[in-house]
């Protein structure tokens, strides 16, 4: 029984509208699911996913991991874990961080032991090694689901131009000419670019820029708001301070104070 005895839980909810927008390095493990919604997902700096439930994600430590919705609401469980059991579940691919995105085949069967989990949670009347327990099973309901295939375009064209948008997002970037050079149309040029990004190219753009921003005032040494904001391609700091808010859901102010505290 000492096997089931060696994990800390951290945290666990339901939460059936959820509209939470999540970018941090984690320090433990999460396993996510999201019953019904839709969501994106980003890992690193790997490209963004579109996620539809119902389906499972991991987060883990290591790189930036980034998930939720900016418009709408998803369907959200989750249970945090660290210490050697957690490690133990990565290490023998119980908790399989190499495919973090799993579809739910049967959802109703997944919900129910997930609820079971978190009304125990609630009520640990035997400790953790049942909680344990519980969460090896509902990890190994996960590999019993078929792997997801995610076809990413291959138009060399089209990835180009992403690593360019993310090298300088601060550029006064026209899409029609960016299409004309890729010699396509404006439709099908933003066809191909949602499905490699999971976004439109404003939006891609717009985010990307926020990243910036926040990278920039993460510094030991940040430039002022004014300076940030003009790096990022904003000539107006009230409209960099709006669009920082609405990304960041914090004032850029309050983000470089937050970090210069640490």
């Amino acid at each position: 029984m000492n096997h089931f005895k060696n994990i800390e839980f951290i945290g666990w909810t339901h939460r059936p509208e959820c509209n939470a927008w999540v970018d941090k390095i984690f320090d433990y493990y999460v396993l996510d699911y999201a019953e019904s919604g839709n969501l994106l997902m980003q890992i690193g700096d790997e490209p963004v996913q579109k996620l539809k439930g119902p389906i499972a994600f991991l987060t883990f430590p290591g790189p930036t991991i980034k998930f939720g919705c900016r418009i709408g609401h998803w369907n959200h469980r989750f249970i945090s874990f660290k210490g050697e059991l957690a490690e133990n579940f990565v290490k023998n691919g119980l908790f399989p961080i190499k495919t973090a995105i799993i579809p739910i085949n049967n959802s109703e069967r997944f919900s129910l032991a997930f609820d079971k989990l978190l009304n125990y949670m609630n009520n640990p009347k035997y400790g953790n090694s049942r909680a344990s327990y519980m969460l090896e099973g509902l990890l190994l309901q996960l590999h019993e689901q078929v792997p997801k295939k995610i076809i990413m375009p291959k138009d060399p064209r089209i990835l180009q131009t992403i690593e360019q948008i993310t090298v300088t997002p601060e550029k006064k970037w026209n899409l029609q000419e960016l299409a004309t050079k890729s010699s396509l149309s404006y439709p099908h040029f933003r066809r191909l670019f949602i499905a490699a990004t999971a976004m439109p190219p404003g939006s891609f753009i717009f985010a990307k820029r926020m990243e910036k921003a926040g990278k920039l005032l993460q510094q030991s040494l940040p430039p002022t708001l004014k300076e940030t904001a003009s790096l990022c391609g904003y000539e107006d700091i009230y409209h960099f301070s709006k669009s920082f808010s609405k990304f960041h859901k914090i004032s850029p102010g309050r983000y470089r104070d937050n970090f210069q505290l640490r």
